[in-house]
């Protein structure tokens, strides 16, 4: 766990197709986050942001921002269904390729990198676009 200076956690969750775009489970993951002494980088307020600053913005928009914010993080908190989110995957391959440390939302403890592989590649015919 961190403990000194201000560190940053991106929360990494599915929002699109989810009622309010998940946001009651981001207002958690940010407490778990800030309980685990870090200060959160959440998609709602990326999001807001990419509204304000591109004109009729698309997906490409959200997810460069968000890999953009994420690589500026300390770490990041997976929130559970990330399996079956385009986004989330996209995440967890560019926090694993760029060393950021990626803990479980569920349990606040850092995941075996191995593990995420496996559900990355769980199908073979596997694609970040599907």
């Amino acid at each position: 766990m961190k403990k000194s200076n201000l560190q940053l956690m991106y929360i990494s969750l599915p929002m699109t197709g989810i009622e309010n775009e998940n946001k009651e489970l981001e207002d958690k993951a940010a407490v778990k986050a800030e309980s685990m002494g870090y200060i959160t980088v959440v998609p709602s307020e990326l999001t807001k942001y990419v509204r304000q600053e591109v004109n009729d913005p698309m997906y490409k928009h959200y997810l460069g921002y968000d890999l953009w914010c994420l690589g500026r993080c300390d770490a990041m908190l997976l929130c559970p269904g990330w399996e079956k989110s385009k986004g989330c995957k996209i995440e967890v391959r560019f926090a694993i390729e760029n060393n950021i440390p990626i803990y479980d939302y569920r349990i606040s403890q850092e995941y075996d990198i191995s593990s995420l592989y496996e559900t990355l590649n769980k199908n073979s015919s596997y694609n970040l676009l599907d």
